[in-house]
């Protein structure tokens, strides 16, 4: 049986992660060979006294990055991992120096931009849950190729929620959901005559 640390103090990193480093850190330290079967998802759970779920977000992320391989009805494996020593590795790359680009130190800055977010406020944890639940409902679907205007449930849920809170009706067919405002105005530009005459805010 695998023994992880599991750190439980209030400012650690949640728990799915700390067994997916420690577990990553274990591959790479040769401690886990490749083919040795890990342990199930209730069998670690159960040995860390911690939630399934999360043994299950540790062991996806691991799968997801090729750290580890599964066999439907057997379990989850060590994966073959190609290991680089630093004597082979080349010198430092340099950079010409007029490349460099130097970090600027903002502490003390006060940001009035209207596209900056206070991290500190931000939910981060209520937003990985609500990822992770995505990602559970919706795990066939992340190797698809989706609709350009967006995925239509998603569109769905948009046009239910923006005729409850603005009174704007209209049907999914009629969002384009992307990934930024950018490449929307570029779309709009597309749509509009190139003698067209408008404004931005």
């Amino acid at each position: 049986m695998i023994t992880l640390p599991i750190d439980r103090s209030k400012h650690a990193d949640y728990i799915y992660h700390q067994i997916y480093q420690r577990i990553k850190e274990e591959i790479f330290s040769r401690n886990l060979l490749p083919g040795k079967k890990l342990p199930s998802k209730r069998e670690l759970a159960e040995a860390l006294n911690v939630s399934i779920n999360s043994v299950n977000s540790a062991y996806q992320q691991l799968l997801a990055e090729g750290y580890l391989y599964s066999r439907e009805r057997k379990g989850f494996f060590v994966e073959q991992i190609e290991t680089f020593h630093a004597s082979r590795q080349p010198g430092p790359l340099q950079l010409e120096k007029e490349l460099v680009e130097e970090q600027e130190n903002k502490d003390g800055w006060i940001s009035f931009s209207h596209m900056s977010v206070d991290t500190a406020h931000f939910p981060f944890k209520t937003w990985l849950r609500c990822e992770q639940k995505a990602v559970s409902s919706h795990i066939n679907e992340l190797g698809e190729m989706t609709h350009p205007q967006g995925v239509y449930e998603v569109r769905q849920t948009i046009a239910r929620f923006i005729a409850l809170t603005r009174g704007v009706k209209c049907h999914p067919e009629q969002i384009v959901i992307s990934a930024g405002t950018q490449s929307l105005i570029h779309t709009l530009q597309d749509l509009l005559p190139a003698s067209a005459v408008y404004a931005m805010e």
